[in-house]
């Protein structure tokens, strides 16, 4: 996923960044906090665990969330294989 739409999704959850020193950004939402690290691209694990840590829903990328592993329950297509 790209930084910049992780940071899209964090902002329309109503996150804000809290600090943005050092190699990660410190962003906020009530009083959970998560570091977010500058990189381009961030891995979908990451993602996953930024959203969990702030609260908020995961990113609704299905090649996302398939990556993870992590199982979701959204309705497969035909021409997808199931998740092992």
């Amino acid at each position: 996923m790209k930084l910049r739409d992780l940071q899209r999704h964090l902002r329309a959850h109503g996150a804000t960044i809290a600090r943005d020193r050092g190699n990660h950004t410190i962003w906020t939402l009530s009083s959970h906090t998560a570091p977010v690290p500058r990189h381009r691209e961030i891995a979908p694990a990451i993602a996953i665990a930024i959203c969990k840590q702030l609260g908020i829903p995961q990113a609704t990328q299905p090649a996302l969330i398939a990556a993870a592993g992590v199982r979701c329950s959204r309705p497969m297509s035909a021409a997808e294989p199931p998740l092992p």
